[in-house]
């Protein structure tokens, strides 16, 4: 499995999960190959491009026509099918049933009625996964899984910087990755 270096898809003025969090979202969404995964927010694609190149069956959400148009650019470049949701995330959910594993990357100051629909979309034991760059909206993803009685509720820090061609270190963002599984019954669960 080849994992896609961000130089290598199409960008244009989208925001774009960046490498190190794609791999690591990805690994936490523990999907496999014919696996339901959606993916919100979905920018550029370059998480449901990489969740259809590990075998997932994908729905991408993206409200921004540019969006639209660099998913399925993206897709079509990398060989891959992908289900390509134009509007919002509460709305475009309703459509698809017993998801394995949601990305969150961008919720359009909807997170609440995001993550109550994606959680009553997910199969027993399914996963959500978001990432943010602000402590306050990741604090109250947390308190939203934690309301869903979602069980494995984990936060992780990442934060990297990259060598130029000078050896100087740039750093990027520091990004919260969030991660919680669905409980598989009530009212005590466990994954």
């Amino acid at each position: 499995m080849k994992w896609l270096r961000d130089d290598e898809f199409e960008r244009g003025e989208i925001p774009m999960t960046k490498f190190e969090a794609r791999v690591l979202s990805l690994a936490l969404s523990g999907i496999g190959a014919g696996d339901l995964f959606v993916d919100i927010g979905a920018g550029t694609g370059s998480i449901a491009v990489q969740a259809a190149l590990l075998g997932a069956d994908v729905y991408a959400i993206e409200r921004e026509a540019a969006g639209v148009a660099l998913i399925q650019k993206n897709a079509d470049k990398f060989g891959v099918r992908i289900q390509v949701l134009h509007g919002s995330a509460p709305e475009q959910l309703a459509e698809i049933q017993n998801i394995d594993a949601c990305f969150i990357g961008g919720s359009g100051g909807q997170l609440p009625q995001i993550v109550r629909e994606a959680h009553r979309r997910l199969r027993p034991g399914g996963r959500i996964v978001a990432n943010f760059i602000r402590p306050d909206t990741m604090t109250q993803f947390t308190q939203l899984l934690k309301e869903c009685a979602c069980v494995n509720v984990e936060t992780r820090l990442l934060q990297t910087a990259v060598s130029d061609s000078f050896g100087m270190l740039r750093g990027q963002n520091p990004i919260f990755l969030v991660s919680g599984i669905k409980c598989r019954g009530e009212p005590l669960c466990s994954p």
